[in-house]
């Protein structure tokens, strides 16, 4: 293991963010994958964060300050220098897709109604562990990538590594 993945967990203050929260039990509601650059690659589903447009987008690392971003947490995963490049390449080629509202809505009432080619914040950072070949998970989880809250991707990273409280 030479190489790393980074992603950062959070919060945030403003009603879907504690929405969110609530519906899934968690501690955390959003998760965006950190670059080599600092920048955070994300899907959200409100336009304008970070001066870009809803879906899958690579945000600035600061863009949480304006939107009521909190309690971030980092999880640094160690992987091989193979694994780290083909997890990012996937989550690199998902830019430009659109946010998956139906999967919330779906998880909300217990059902997969994700859509392929559509992304939650959490399906697209689980996808970047189980998608690519070599995978950080080596084996299938047991609920569809698509729809793994950001706590539970939380939870099964932090079997891997430690869970950081990033202060500020």
């Amino acid at each position: 293991m030479n190489a790393i993945i980074t992603l950062q967990f959070c919060s945030f203050t403003a009603g879907w963010g504690r929405l969110i929260n609530w519906g899934t039990q968690g501690n955390v509601g959003h998760v965006d994958i950190v670059l080599d650059d600092g920048s955070l690659l994300g899907a959200q589903h409100e336009a304008g964060l970070g001066g870009k447009s809803a879906g899958v987008q690579v945000r600035p690392h600061d863009y949480g300050r304006t939107c009521g971003m909190v309690g971030r947490k980092l999880v640094t995963l160690p992987v091989s220098e193979a694994c780290a490049d083909e997890a990012y390449a996937w989550a690199l080629s998902q830019e430009g897709s659109r946010y998956d509202t139906e999967a919330i809505e779906g998880i909300a009432v217990g059902k997969n109604w994700s859509t392929e080619g559509k992304f939650i914040c959490s399906g697209l950072a689980t996808g970047m562990l189980t998608q690519p070949d070599p995978a950080f998970f080596a084996h299938k989880l047991a609920r569809p990538w698509r729809i793994v809250t950001p706590e539970q991707l939380l939870i099964l990273c932090s079997a891997f590594a430690g869970v950081v409280d990033v202060a500020g």
